[in-house]
């Protein structure tokens, strides 16, 4: 069976030299295989991801599913390591189900839902509910002995810390030291508020395109592609702060402010640090997208960190 791979897929892979030649090339032997030991038909792929082949299944019962091949990375599978393990541990309670899995060459059977968040064209408003919504189901996964496989909060502290001053340096200072001063200084904060005891299965990229529709409960969600944290829940509403940065544009400060105190409504979560996270991941993701060409979007997002400076969120 002649299989079409997304453009952007193909793209990726060859950026990879080699190694992403050779997975290309070993591609549909595999997903032959795949068909073979789960029982499954794969069919048409989807498009629209960068980092791995996705593809629709039908299981032998008539069940829908999804097939993920994740491409080769430079981390020795770590990142396959761990989002197996948030799946495992979630067993479907605010994530997609996972039915299969394979280490050797970094694949997943797991269950197929609907459209995602982001294309119900829903207000940022209501997207912010149905996130927080979903986020604090997730967080309550029991978390066994399996939570030793997953990226505690220690860890990510020490990665941003090396990714955002080594990315100003390599970027050749896109925003001012002051940016970067404050990003230190709420890394030192979130260093010294660490709390163990009240760590939970963090998503890590909690975003309207991470998280879909779930047919078996019309008007829930469930998220897939979670990073496998084990960390604060602070960290996930991070991540919705740096979201629709045109919400930003006139006020930043403002209307960031105004999200800040919105989603410790929604959860709970101290506001302190949401703020912090938040701007930590505006500049972080700022960073990313600079290196990847993407600097329009980027250099908006490191405009909101530097008006976000005139607010000190702190305590």
């Amino acid at each position: 069976m002649k299989r079409t791979l997304p453009s952007e897929v193909e793209a990726r892979a060859k950026s990879y030299g080699a190694s992403g030649a050779e997975w290309l090339a070993g591609l549909p032997a595999l997903l032959e295989k795949l068909e073979m030991q789960w029982k499954i038909q794969i069919g048409t792929a989807i498009p629209g991801g960068t980092h791995a082949y996705v593809a629709l299944a039908e299981r032998q019962d008539g069940s829908q599913c999804i097939v993920k091949i994740d491409m080769p990375e430079d981390d020795g599978g770590v990142g396959f390591q761990r989002e197996c393990a948030a799946l495992r541990l979630a067993q479907g309670r605010g994530y997609a189900s996972l039915y299969a899995y394979g280490p050797e060459h970094r694949s997943y059977l797991f269950e197929r839902l609907g459209k995602p968040l982001k294309a119900l064209d829903y207000p940022a408003g209501k997207q912010l509910e149905v996130l927080c919504q979903t986020l604090k189901e997730s967080w309550t996964v029991p978390m066994d002995e399996a939570k030793s496989a997953l990226c505690d909060g220690r860890e990510s502290i020490r990665w941003f810390r090396d990714f955002i001053s080594e990315g100003w340096r390599l970027l050749q200072r896109p925003s001012s030291e002051k940016v970067i001063e404050r990003a230190m200084d709420f890394l030192e904060a979130r260093e010294a508020a660490l709390r163990p005891a009240e760590w939970v299965l963090v998503h890590g990229d909690a975003h309207s395109l991470n998280l879909l529709q779930d047919p078996a409960r019309p008007g829930s969600f469930k998220f897939v592609d979670p990073d496998g944290l084990y960390y604060e829940k602070a960290y996930d509403l991070g991540v919705l702060m740096r979201e629709w940065q045109e919400e930003y544009r006139e006020n930043a400060a403002k209307a960031g402010a105004a999200r800040c105190e919105m989603l410790h409504q929604l959860t709970g979560v101290e506001p302190a640090g949401i703020w912090q996270w938040g701007y930590l991941q505006t500049v972080s993701t700022a960073f990313v997208l600079l290196q990847i060409g993407s600097e329009k979007l980027g250099k908006r997002m490191l405009e909101t960190a530097e008006r976000w400076l005139a607010v000190r969120q702190t305590d």
